[in-house]
């Protein structure tokens, strides 16, 4: 469960990413740039999470700052758009969404895997991956979803009388 929702939240980056090209008119070039500060983020949240587990700390402790990282990010990212921004504004939450992702990402793999016996171990491997494309898809559903439910609005509103 914990990684299905982390891929949900994980692909708003597609949502940022739209934003970048459309509202901001930022070529594909430079918002792979951008996006830099994402993947630096992701490396140094696993690199992190990667210490932590060999300390032996609990999950608990690693994924409550990745998620909260995720959240910050998206609460970053709620106040930032808007039609005149500067693109400099969004390095900080988007490195913080790579770190919250790396941080929940390593714990969570690797509970998976170890939690069952070692023959079936690729089957565990496996699952996860399932859990992530099912992921993938229900936030591609639920963009889409609320994509049709706020043009459907825009066209009920103008003829509702106050």
């Amino acid at each position: 469960m914990i990684l299905f929702v982390m891929y949900i939240c994980r692909f708003a980056s597609g949502i940022t990413n739209t934003y970048f090209a459309t509202e901001l008119h930022l070529d594909p070039f430079y918002i792979s740039y951008i996006n830099i500060f994402n993947l630096s983020g992701l490396v140094i949240g696993v690199i992190i999470a990667c210490c932590m587990v060999l300390q032996k700390k609990r999950i608990q402790y690693i994924w409550v700052p990745g998620f909260l990282m995720m959240l910050l990010f998206h609460v970053l990212m709620y106040y930032s758009f808007d039609v005149q921004a500067d693109e400099f504004n969004y390095y900080i939450p988007l490195f913080l969404q790579g770190l919250g992702v790396g941080l929940i990402m390593v714990p969570t793999i690797i509970f998976i895997i170890s939690s069952v016996p070692a023959s079936i171990g690729p089957s565990a491997a496996a699952m996860g991956l399932a859990i992530r494309y099912l992921g993938f898809c229900a936030s591609i559903a639920l963009i889409n979803f609320f994509l049709n439910f706020m043009k459907r609005a825009v066209i009920i509103m103008p003829f509702r009388i106050i």
